[in-house]
């Protein structure tokens, strides 16, 4: 239960998964950080994300890649509850118990919501175009 009074289920990960996740954000924020670029986060962060369909106005979206990030301009300051925001970078990490699709699914929304880049990390695959899923240009 959290400090909320809120229970909820912790997702964990295989080992492999893991460590490839502490590995890219430990790196990516390492050059994020020494450029000023802006923000890095890990799979506990989340964003409130636009609801897509008008019957889910009531609703809060919010989702959570395993690696994920923000321009500065967009994200001036860390904030303590989640952040009603779509990455500009978002990455998905395949765990042995993951399925494919779901994982696909996820990416492309956050794609259509204007994520600039969606990557699939498949460890125990061979590297293929399908592994990386380039969005829109920003504008």
């Amino acid at each position: 239960m959290s400090a909320t009074g809120y229970a909820y289920a912790k997702r964990l990960r295989y080992y492999a998964s893991e460590e490839i996740d502490a590995r890219l954000s430990t790196f990516l924020n390492i050059w994020v950080m020494s450029c000023k670029l802006g923000r890095v986060t890990g799979y506990d962060a989340g964003f409130i994300l636009p609801n897509i369909e008008e019957d889910d106005l009531e609703k809060r979206n919010v989702r959570s890649p395993d690696v994920s990030f923000g321009r500065a301009d967009r994200l001036k300051k860390t904030k303590r509850d989640f952040v009603e925001l779509v990455p500009d970078l978002m990455v998905e990490i395949k765990s042995r118990s993951d399925r494919i699709k779901p994982l696909e699914e996820k990416i492309q929304l956050f794609l259509q919501l204007r994520s600039v880049v969606g990557i699939l990390i498949r460890p125990l695959a061979k590297v293929t175009q399908e592994d990386l899923i380039l969005g829109r240009q920003s504008s």
